[in-house]
């Protein structure tokens, strides 16, 4: 029998009684499926990411627009301004998350550098529990009437001639949509700085 699933509890008689050990069963089927869920997330965030890299991509031609317009024949609009300052913040949200997969935030620590491997982890739990998850929560909470009642009004730019219906309700959803994905990869740090602990 092998040896990882089953365990010899008794012998009466030269019989040997044995059960079946659930937990060294289970472990490695739960943390298969743990790293696929884990693995699902960062492709998830990776595939967000590509679109604001896509927004970036835009925004540059929308400059180089705006000044070839401005400047070579005297046309300005001021939708084509303020989609350029809009494609920035969602850009801005939707990269936030992939930014700390990558561990790319800036860091002002003056003991964290020095610390061991596990003790990195340890703080890295901390944050993330007592932190990041209640500040993503919090956003969550006190954006959803800032969001809603732009889609309830049709929110439109203030100015003449800016952008129409419904792009400013769909900037401001990334506003909700960043603490959401901050969420998902919390999860995803959290299961793997857990598993450095215990390496």
């Amino acid at each position: 029998m092998d040896r990882c699933c089953w365990n010899a509890i008794g012998k009466i008689r030269n019989i040997y009684i044995t059960s079946f050990n659930h937990s060294s069963f289970l472990a490695p089927l739960i943390q298969s499926k743990m790293i696929k869920i884990i693995s699902a997330l960062d492709r998830f965030i990776l595939r967000i990411t590509n679109i604001a890299s896509t927004l970036l991509l835009a925004m540059v031609f929308i400059t180089f627009l705006i000044v070839i317009l401005r400047y070579m024949f005297g046309l300005g609009y001021v939708w084509l301004q303020e989609l350029l300052v809009w494609m920035h913040g969602i850009a801005l949200m939707l990269g936030i998350s992939y930014t700390m997969q990558l561990n790319g935030h800036v860091r002002v620590d003056i003991f964290y550098k020095d610390f061991t491997y596990k003790s990195k982890a340890k703080v890295e739990i901390f944050s993330i529990l007592f932190f990041l998850i209640p500040l993503s929560l919090y956003l969550i909470f006190v954006s959803w009437n800032f969001v809603s009642m732009s889609w309830s009004i049709s929110e439109i730019s203030r100015d003449s001639g800016g952008i129409p219906f419904p792009a400013i309700p769909i900037a401001k959803t990334t506003i909700m949509i960043m603490p959401f994905l901050l969420l998902l990869q919390s999860f995803s740090l959290f299961v793997k700085q857990t598993k450095k602990l215990k390496s």
